[in-house]
């Protein structure tokens, strides 16, 4: 699956960088909770909301955004990155002592 990945996207959680295009991400998404939904009775995490992007930081506490914005601000006129995405892996997500931590449970290849 072929993305571009950026501009930086910084809000008042972390610093991300968009996604695109969406719909290849949404459809992935989608046939993952279909999936997911065939062998649990419930999916984690709602079908709504959901943006897609890549997390290079989160905020550990409350911090102005708007000084962040102003130093992010010169990277959000770089070019995207072009990605390929191979494989796509599925993972317990958990956090421990204000950091997310994950372990792989399976990893599938991507659709295209």
């Amino acid at each position: 699956m072929d993305l571009s990945f950026g501009p930086v996207d910084p809000d008042a959680e972390g610093i991300g960088l968009l996604v695109r295009p969406w719909d290849r991400v949404e459809h992935l998404r989608a046939t993952i909770r279909d999936a997911i939904g065939a062998v649990w009775p419930t999916v984690p995490e709602p079908a709504q909301r959901f943006r897609p992007h890549v997390t290079i930081a989160y905020s550990g506490s409350p911090a102005p955004i708007e000084p962040i914005r102003a130093r992010l601000a010169e990277l959000r006129h770089r070019p995207p990155v072009q990605v390929t995405i191979r494989q796509v892996p599925l993972i317990a997500l958990r956090r421990e002592n204000h950091t997310y931590r994950w372990t792989t449970v399976a990893t599938v290849p991507s659709a295209e």
